[in-house]
């Protein structure tokens, strides 16, 4: 499924890479233990960054200079395409959404290390690692410029399917954990302006489900008759967008 092909293109990147990265993390205080009662109650609240915890701004490549990852970011507006990446060289850059701000975030990718991005309208990019974290992934941006993602704070779960993930929102400098209760691993995928977010979560008996999380309640969403169900997007009249694997045909390659 789509998780599955995710990760797949992400080895293929790290396989390109030949250079080490110096990572710029952000600071924060611990982040709040979620939930542990049955589904529909309360994550725990926003914890605020930490003084000096402001991300580096770093100058992106614009349009008209070359690119020097092996595999740069692209943005396509009226027919012009604008390629970017990060002054480094060795790392790729995985774009992953846009708002209409023309904010676009993604995964920024090293030799080992695993962090989001944010590319702001005048192609500056910050790199975003949440503290304590061994890989963030940075997904999507709404219109309010919240961000949407998942983190793991053990084993790079982006390189290692059997690492615990966190879903996440970062807000102003506000970082808001989202762990479906019960679950052993929950990630974001999906975020509308009204800050409600779409994803996938394992269960204890490994079987993958996808949420719906919005004001801290959370809502199953399981295709019926489906063995996998991965919410992938959801706009502002609350529409939801995914896929499911239907167990009547031959597995997807």
């Amino acid at each position: 499924m789509a998780a599955t092909a995710r990760r797949k293109v992400r080895r293929r990147i790290r396989a390109a890479v030949t250079g080490a990265v110096v990572f710029t993390a952000l600071t924060m205080g611990t982040v709040g233990a979620s939930a542990t009662t049955p589904m529909g109650a309360s994550v725990a609240g926003p914890t605020r960054l930490g003084a000096g915890s402001t991300p580096s701004l770093i100058p992106g490549v614009r349009s008209g200079a070359g690119p020097r990852s092996p595999m740069p970011g692209f943005l396509l507006d009226r027919g012009r395409y604008t390629a970017f990446d990060p002054p480094e060289t060795g790392v790729n850059l995985l774009p992953a959404g846009v708002n209409n701000r023309g904010q676009i975030t993604g995964e920024y990718l090293g030799s080992s290390n695993e962090s989001g991005f944010l590319r702001d309208r005048q192609g500056r990019i910050t790199k975003i690692d949440l503290p304590g974290a061994t890989a963030t992934e940075v997904v999507k941006i709404n219109d309010r410029g919240v961000i949407a993602g998942a983190y793991s704070r053990t084993v790079p779960f982006l390189s290692d399917p059997n690492g615990k993930a966190h879903g996440f929102l970062l807000d102003r400098g506000k970082v808001t954990r989202i762990d479906v209760p019960g679950a052993v691993q929950t990630e974001a995928a999906g975020i509308n302006d009204r800050r409600q977010v779409v994803g996938v979560y394992t269960d204890a008996g490994d079987t993958p489900h996808g949420f719906l999380w919005g004001k801290g309640r959370f809502t199953n969403i399981d295709v019926p008759g489906a063995t996998y169900t991965e919410p992938i997007g959801i706009n502002d009249r609350g529409q939801i967008v995914g896929a499911y694997e239907n167990p009547n045909t031959a597995p997807s390659p």
